[in-house]
């Protein structure tokens, strides 16, 4: 995505107008400039944040932020896509008011290119946290929605989490893999024949992992990368041209040391060809 060097600034200076917290978490290309969504503060405390839409010409200048958050409750917007008709798609989740303690929960929605809403769609029923964290969209009008769920106290507990919604906001299927404890999907893409999806994350106790699905959502192969390091995670993933897969995150080698930016190319079957760490000593430099 080609931003110019004022596109952070600008952001940042409309920003400075707004009571409170502005986020954004994820932005796609629109045919006429960028589409983006993240979270707004309710107010100058910061008491409560709401999923946004925000539309941003050509130029990064912000034309409009809109507020998506499903009847008032806190929530977040943390990736959206556009489909070939201009439809969007933004996955994260929301807290129901009738929940207690407050739990994260499955929030999708689906808006036309003005940011009207055509439908939303809500699971609340796993019992601890769960987000959507990229979606896909499909040919059908639909999308493919992936995340986590059943996280509890900082990632000692989830599966990673892949489910198919129809045109009309209904769910096709969902697919809970259970790869490792302690597992997180933070990306998604399709491979290069669009033939399959390929999942990015954590498991087992913050290791990088990588899991390849066919568009029914069965597991083809699951991998989990840099076993010796102290921690490591896959926050990206994208497919070449090759039928080879590139990610971004971070990893770190122990507990006292700082983490790197980690850059990972795997061939088809998910075997490691080559990674890159990049990082300064005593600063933590994140994917």
């Amino acid at each position: 995505m080609d931003i110019n060097e004022n596109w952070s600034a600008i952001i940042h200076y409309e920003s400075d107008s707004i009571l409170g917290d502005f986020a954004v978490q994820s932005i796609t290309k629109s045919p006429i400039g960028y589409k983006a969504t993240g979270y707004i503060s309710s107010n100058q405390y910061d008491e409560t944040h709401y999923a946004i839409l925000v539309h941003i010409d050509s130029d990064g200048y912000v034309i409009e932020i809109k507020n998506i958050t499903p009847t008032n409750n806190a929530s977040l917007g943390y990736s959206i896509t556009q489909n070939t008709e201009g439809d969007l798609f933004i996955g994260g989740y929301y807290t129901p008011l009738f929940i207690s303690p407050n739990r994260e929960k499955l929030y999708l929605t689906k808006l036309n290119a003005n940011g009207d809403k055509l439908w939303e769609y809500t699971k609340w029923t796993f019992p601890y946290n769960c987000v959507f964290t990229a979606v896909l969209p499909t040919i059908d009008g639909g999308c493919y929605a992936a995340g986590y769920i059943n996280a509890y106290l900082f990632n000692e507990s989830g599966e990673f989490y892949l489910s198919k919604i129809n045109a009309n906001g209904g769910m096709a299927w969902e697919k809970i893999y259970d790869v490792g404890s302690t597992d997180a999907c933070y990306g998604m893409a399709y491979t290069q024949t669009e033939d399959g999806l390929i999942l990015c994350g954590e498991s087992g106790f913050r290791k990088a992992h990588l899991l390849k699905a066919n568009l029914l959502g069965d597991s083809l192969w699951s991998k989990k990368y840099f076993l010796n390091e102290y921690q490591s995670v896959f926050l990206k993933v994208a497919s070449l041209m090759d039928n080879t897969y590139v990610t971004i995150g971070s990893i770190r080698t122990s507990p006292t040391s700082s983490a790197d930016l980690l850059i990972t190319k795997v061939d088809s079957l998910g075997n490691l060809l080559w990674h890159r760490r990049y990082g300064s000593p005593d600063v933590h430099d994140y994917g």
